[in-house]
């Protein structure tokens, strides 16, 4: 793998590891009383965040590959 990959990599799955515990957290207390619709309202939102974040990573990921390490040096 090359260097420049290992950073958004890293980044990623310690977040998606992070919003993921809470989305596990969210489902013990599901199953400990909490109402479901109050479970939907939580879990959505870090699933969704974590959604987002691996879709970046495919975007940098293709940025690298077209040459484009530096993003915000073209503004």
């Amino acid at each position: 793998m090359d260097k420049r990959y290992i950073a958004p990599v890293l980044i990623t799955i310690a977040a998606v590891i992070y919003l993921g515990a809470m989305v596990f957290a969210f489902v013990a207390a599901l199953l400990d009383g909490l109402p479901f619709i109050l479970f939907l309202l939580l879990a959505i939102i870090p699933a969704g965040i974590a959604g987002g974040i691996v879709y970046m990573l495919i975007q940098r990921i293709r940025e690298i590959q077209g040459g484009e390490e530096d993003e915000a040096g073209k503004y």
